[in-house]
Parts: structure tokens; sequence; C-alpha cells
């Protein structure tokens, strides 16, 4: 299971929490055994857990599709590495209740519109 720490908090009695935005990996779509290993999908799940559920870090770079991707016809991502188990990449949304892909909203500027 991947999820992106979106912000972290302690409580009144010190426990230290993170609010997580899930990811899934491409063989837990639609897409099954074909994905790329490599290719992750955000969905709509988050969820708040102790810090300590870490149990590593890897990393995951947002890849967006180009504007020409019906032009390529399919021209590999550069940078990926797909002998990396720790590296990982998303350009879409997967929506898991249609099945369906979709594009990744921009990210809001101030994800905490009401906290200074």
């Amino acid at each position: 299971v991947i999820g992106r720490v979106q912000f972290l908090w302690e409580s009144n009695f010190g426990q230290r929490y993170m609010h997580l935005k899930w990811f899934s990996r491409g063989c837990e779509t639609v897409l099954g055994e074909s994905a790329d290993p490599q290719e992750l999908f955000l969905v709509d799940q988050c969820e708040n857990t102790l810090l300590n559920g870490i149990i590593s870090k890897v990393t995951v770079q947002y890849k967006p599709v180009s504007p020409d991707w019906n032009i390529e016809k399919g021209k590999d991502l550069d940078d990926h590495n797909s002998d990396n188990d720790r590296t990982f990449f998303y350009s879409k949304k997967y929506d898991e209740l249609h099945m369906r892909f979709e594009d990744i909203p921009p990210e809001p500027t101030n994800p905490h519109p009401n906290q200074t």
C-alpha cells in the first residue's frame, strides 16, 4: 500500500498522526497484470493514521500526460526506471466505482484555506 502524506499533527496526548492520500497499483485496477509495475493511480481514498505506521519511504513522481499523446502513440515516459521497486510514477486518477481513468485536477495553491 502506497500513500502520500498530506499533513501531520500531534494529539493533546502526544500521539503523532498523518493524513494519507492513497494510490492504487495498476494491477489493482481494470488493467490487472498488464499494468506497468511502477505506475500508480490516485484514488479518492484518504485516511488518518499513526505516524509510526510508515514502513518505508518510496519516490513517487507525477508524470503529466503529453498534450500530444495521440501523436506520440505510446512513447515511453522519460526517466522511467522499471528496475527500481522503490520508484513509482502516476499520471492519472482511477475512479474505482466506474472503473475508469481520469485526468488529475490541479492541486490547490493553499490546501488548508482556513488555516494560516
